[in-house]
């Protein structure tokens, strides 16, 4: 106890002293009260006079008896400020309850379109929600925090719906676009073979497989399929003319063992003895064999 007195006595002084000098900034407080009974602007005097009232109820507190005079002073300054502007506070109060009717409409819409499917369109309404309650007043005093966080929590719902669409879209296009380039290269590696019933079944199955892998982002769907559907009539354009082609290939084949044995013959031509040379010569003519006929 002996050692929590002095503290007690300190800290009631500290009370005392706050008490006291709260006493001045309320009468301070009255005098502006009062100056607004020769405001003629309704207006400016009701902003004003929110102004003192908020500053009086930080420093409410003050001796009992100066402290109930003071009170009774500031409450008929107070009184007759507001008597002076009641007209203006009533249409704002009428105002303001509009304003807030609208903006539970404006919630009721977001809230309905919370969870459309439709994403630009509905982005692009409720976009246009947003830009009108911009343009709406301020509600009741109390009520703007609760009706805002409505307003903007049935934005948010949508937007974060759309944000993970459109994440997993994304990560869909990228899995269907290396299907489709996988494609793309073994129908590429197919269009200058020439096993034709083969590879036309082949490539057929790879055609049935492109209408399965779903669809890519926009900017690139024309450039994949036109790769992959030019190696695809790469092919079968050869597949129409195969016997010109199959005929062509065995021309070239008899013609490099032509030219091969046309070379021996050169009196230039290198070659270290004469049983290397019959050698060759004799592996030329069995490919000349292997190849089919004209």
């Amino acid at each position: 106890r002996d050692k929590l007195s002095p503290r007690v006595q300190a800290l009631q002084d500290t009370d005392d002293w706050k008490r006291w000098a709260n006493l001045q900034v309320q009468e301070s407080l009255c005098v502006e009260m009062e100056r607004l009974s020769s405001c003629k602007d309704p207006k400016e005097s009701s902003r004003k006079m929110r102004l003192l009232q908020n500053q009086w109820k930080e420093v409410a507190v003050a001796p009992r008896l100066q402290g109930q005079a003071l009170w009774r002073r500031f409450k008929l300054a107070q009184d007759v400020a507001y008597g002076q502007c009641e007209s203006y506070l009533s249409v704002q109060s009428a105002e303001r309850k509009k304003n807030f009717v609208r903006k539970q409409e404006l919630c009721n819409k977001t809230e309905a379109l919370g969870e459309s499917s439709n994403w630009i369109k509905t982005a692009n309404a409720i976009k246009a929600l947003q830009d009108e309650w911009k343009t709406i007043g301020s509600g009741p005093r109390g009520s703007e925090r609760a009706i805002w966080e409505r307003f903007r929590g049935s934005c948010d719902k949508f937007f974060t719906r759309r944000n993970e669409a459109q994440k997993h879209r994304k990560e869909e296009w990228a899995t269907s676009l290396a299907l489709k380039e996988a494609l793309c290269q073994k129908a590429e590696e197919l269009s200058e073979k020439t096993d034709w019933e083969s590879n036309a079944a082949t490539l057929k199955k790879l055609q049935a497989e492109w209408k399965t892998t779903g669809q890519v982002r926009k900017s690139k769907a024309e450039v994949v399929w036109k790769r992959f559907h030019n190696a695809c009539e790469q092919f079968f354009e050869r597949y129409k003319h195969r016997d010109q082609v199959d005929l062509g290939v065995r021309v070239a084949q008899r013609e490099n063992v032509i030219s091969e044995l046309e070379g021996f013959c050169h009196d230039d031509f290198p070659f270290e003895t004469s049983e290397i040379l019959i050698v060759r010569v004799q592996k030329a003519c069995r490919q000349w064999q292997q190849v089919p006929d004209l």
